[in-house]
């Protein structure tokens, strides 16, 4: 883990990034949901 720091700080970025984008695709998925339902 203390080799390579900036691999890891560039890892973790990433893998942040991609959490934040698939938090926000599911929380888009349910809005879409809900005004295709109608409400």
């Amino acid at each position: 883990m203390t080799s390579g720091g900036k691999d890891s700080d560039e890892y973790i970025g990433r893998d942040t990034l991609s959490i934040a984008i698939v938090a926000a695709s599911a929380r888009a998925n349910k809005f879409a949901v809900r005004v295709g339902a109608g409400g």
